[in-house]
């Protein structure tokens, strides 16, 4: 059966903790997990296939750090690691085999010293080889970073149709150590398209529930719960899981009555854990999932629903600031930085970016910009661009969602929608002068459908009061105060 069909009808059960099984079957502390499947295929294979025997519909391959900065100086390449790995996945006999990425091990910008770019490429090297392997999904886990997140998913976006699933690891502060909270994740990862999003990795299931419950609240497709054997004991050096297997699968319930329906382990659970659950869901319901309908900005690390109380900070565009110019014909970015700051001080939420001007390298300075801005503020932004290669290069290195804005004519609906699209940013437009707003909405939605966005991804702008029925009635929603 083909995967999405799967998870549209019944549960997908995940495997749980491979670290924790190779432990206990003799790998060495300190080694890395991936070579296993090179010097001992039976070995993780055996692991595999018991965690099908407990009642695993996918396995995840041994591949959590198989890029080439964890691997580097460990003798074998990449491709050699992923083709053997998928390899003992298959030979587990799993319904579906997914390939696993974990995180690069190295922060991006402005974080760290790693470039967008370079995470792409290093994504997108995994993600190759395990396609040409026959994999049935990219598993992305153990995320922090959204930045990051959105670069693995844009390359498996770009290299295959596969179902990309992404979950991130919070701490019990209900953000990742790098700040991202469960609604932004959310909002981003949903608009760049991927097929199930959820929460893995370094608490329990009883402390991951009040996060579970935020990201539930603003989720519209399957969610993925994968948490620890509860909190780990280190007193006697190792670590020793606080929950048994009959303790974790009591918590199943309270997931799948949030929406989950897709289920695993992570560090400190075994086969037992996975059966459990399993056991607790037989019989169950599977949820199918809620669309909501949310007004939402954000930042990596900033949640922003837009309403008539939304305070947008406008200077940073010429025409609402006469001093911008000059710094624009001087591509002074740091005056740009400044102005954005200086509002967001002001208490505004959303800062408004426009940069364009006759004989300025929009395409270089915008995307600037924007890395710099995200630099030193937090907030969401709304990026205003006639310039089809500036707006992909600013919405590329963008973290978040953010809000363009359009117009609907014939260029802009043809070239720099598909753009927004692409990169999950919801839209902002007003009929032209003159037009009927109903046939001009009717426009603007066919032409996102084309590009795969939803209508409620596009806001709409003075729509005349006797007409706003009629375009809400097409699933759009209207811009603050319109």
């Amino acid at each position: 059966m083909d995967l999405k069909s799967f998870v549209a009808d019944s549960f997908l059960m995940l495997d749980g903790g491979m670290g924790t099984m190779l432990m206990q079957a003799g790998m060495p502390a300190g080694s890395l997990p991936e070579l296993m499947n090179l010097s001992h295929p039976e070995v993780v294979t055996a692991v595999h296939k018991k965690y099908v025997d407990a009642g695993t519909d996918m396995v995840i391959t041994c591949t959590f750090g198989a890029n080439e900065k964890k691997m580097a100086g460990c003798g074998h390449e990449i491709e050699e690691v992923i083709t053997a790995a998928v390899a003992n996945a298959r030979a587990s006999g799993a319904k579906f085999v997914a390939l696993d990425i974990g995180p690069i091990g190295q922060l991006l910008m402005p974080s760290g010293t790693l470039s967008f770019e370079e995470a792409y490429d290093i994504f997108a090297r995994q993600i190759r080889c395990g396609v040409s392997c026959g994999v049935d999904a990219i598993y992305l886990e153990t995320m922090s970073d959204l930045l990051e997140v959105k670069a693995a998913v844009l390359a498996a976006k770009d290299l295959c149709r596969l179902p990309v699933f992404a979950t991130l690891t919070y701490e019990s502060s209900g953000r990742t150590f790098l700040g991202v909270s469960p609604e932004c994740a959310a909002r981003t990862l949903q608009g760049l398209g991927v097929s199930a999003i959820g929460i893995n990795c370094s608490l329990g299931p009883k402390e991951i529930l009040p996060i579970a419950r935020r990201l539930a609240a603003v989720t519209s497709i399957p969610m993925i719960i994968k948490p620890n054997a509860g909190l780990p004991d280190m007193s006697s050096g190792t670590a020793v899981y606080d929950i048994t297997p009959a303790d974790f699968a009591a918590y199943a319930k309270e997931y799948l009555a949030l929406g989950f329906s897709i289920f695993g382990g992570c560090c400190g659970t075994n086969p037992d854990y996975i059966r459990s659950v399993r056991s607790a869901l037989e019989g169950q319901t599977v949820p199918q999932p809620e669309a909501k309908r949310i007004c939402a900005l954000c930042s990596g690390t900033r949640y922003v629903e837009l309403s008539d109380e939304t305070v947008f900070g406008a200077r940073v565009s010429p025409s609402d600031n006469e001093d911008l110019a000059d710094a624009l014909a001087e591509e002074d970015v740091e005056t740009i930085v400044d102005l954005a700051m200086e509002q967001a001080d002001e208490g505004a939420e959303i800062i408004y970016v426009n940069l364009g001007m006759p004989d300025v390298a929009e395409a270089v300075l915008l995307p600037t910009a924007v890395r710099e801005m995200q630099g030193v503020i937090d907030l969401p932004l709304q990026l205003d661009s006639r310039d089809p290669a500036a707006l992909e290069a600013a919405l590329r290195c963008y973290n978040g969602t953010p809000l363009v804005s359009l117009s609907t004519d014939s260029d802009s609906l043809t070239v720099l929608l598909p753009i927004a699209a692409r990169y999950g940013a919801m839209v902002t437009a007003a009929p032209a002068d003159g037009a009927d707003s109903l046939a001009e909405t009717e426009k603007l939605v066919s032409a996102a459908a084309a590009c795969g966005m939803p209508p409620e991804r596009i806001l709409m702008e003075n729509i005349p009061e006797n007409q706003k029925s009629a375009v809400l009635s097409l699933g759009v929603q209207l811009y603050p105060s319109c």
